[in-house]
């Protein structure tokens, strides 16, 4: 009996460190989050289980990716691929390409990302998984958008919207309501887009995902400043620079102090804004992002 226990624990294992890893990645302890999908991947190696291996290569290529280190995150999936198809693992495959989306979103390679999201979306309605699909659908959306393809944006990121409600996933939809408030302010519709900023952030504060809370404390901070109200844009483009700051998001605190200088420089604070944007460019220039450190050199240029 106590063999039977020892080997019950065993084949569990994998499935415990990739819910740990999971909450890891929740509470942006990112170091747990790599030595558990190191973990996975030893383990699938070792026991010639693809499926478990690609869960590791899936997780290492996340934790990259939340450490600012996209093109680190591709080698990882590129990794994870072919062992999730020898494991006929669809939902893996699924994953796996909205995950390479989001880093090529993040370098610059808009067109393979959209294909790469494209390439999931069918993935995840073969497997019936609408919370991915809804997840999906919204990151095309934000593209799109970032890409001025206004109309197509909205289009998917309602679609999304109805997916994730039916999931029940609170947290995810409060990423696509992050988005929607993003579309929502640049129609200048104020009203709208703060109702779904506000409802983001009460769904990530009650999560309490320090990384989430931070992005839509920045987005709404934006907004505060394009509508001249710079004393809210300050609240919370201050609070968006402390939290990424505690959670480890170099990426999102550089464009939290840049956003913080241009009010600074806005309201006649020179050298203040001179010394956030100094050091906004200097985390891009860490991070290797050119062009964050464009938009920093902006700033300095006063």
């Amino acid at each position: 009996a106590r063999d039977a226990i020892g080997e019950n624990e065993t084949s569990l294992r994998p499935t415990i460190l990739y819910v740990l890893a999971q909450a890891y990645m929740l509470t942006d302890d990112i170091p747990a989050m790599e030595h558990a999908a190191e973990d996975l991947i030893t383990i699938g190696h070792g026991e010639k289980n693809p499926e478990v291996e690609a869960d590791g290569y899936l997780l290492f290529a996340k934790a990259h990716y939340l450490n600012d280190q996209a093109a680190v995150a591709l080698t990882s999936l590129d990794c994870a691929e072919p062992l999730y198809r020898e494991a006929k693992h669809t939902l893996g495959l699924a994953h796996t390409w909205r995950n390479r989306g989001d880093a090529l979103y993040r370098l610059g390679r808009h067109e393979e990302a959209l294909a790469a999201y494209a390439a999931a979306e069918p993935l995840y309605v073969e497997e019936k998984e609408i919370q991915g699909l809804g997840n999906t659908l919204a990151a095309r959306g934000d593209l799109l958008f970032f890409l001025g393809r206004n109309d197509e944006a909205l289009f998917l990121l309602k679609q999304a919207q109805k997916f994730l409600v039916a999931s029940g996933h609170e947290h995810a939809l409060g990423g696509c309501l992050q988005k929607l408030g993003a579309i929502h302010s640049f129609a200048g519709q104020t009203r709208e887009a703060l109702r779904a900023y506000n409802k983001a952030y009460r769904i990530f504060r009650s999560a309490g995902d320090e990384r989430s809370m931070a992005d839509t404390a920045f987005r709404r901070g934006e907004l505060y400043f394009r509508v001249g109200d710079n004393k809210r844009a300050m609240r919370d483009l201050l609070e968006a620079t402390e939290r990424h700051g505690r959670s480890g998001d170099v990426h999102g605190r550089a464009s939290a102090l840049n956003a913080l200088a241009e009010v600074l420089l806005q309201i006649g604070r020179f050298e203040d804004c001179l010394d956030l944007a100094t050091q906004a460019e200097t985390l891009f220039k860490e991070i290797d992002d050119p062009m964050g450190q464009s938009y920093a050199v902006q700033n300095l240029a006063w």
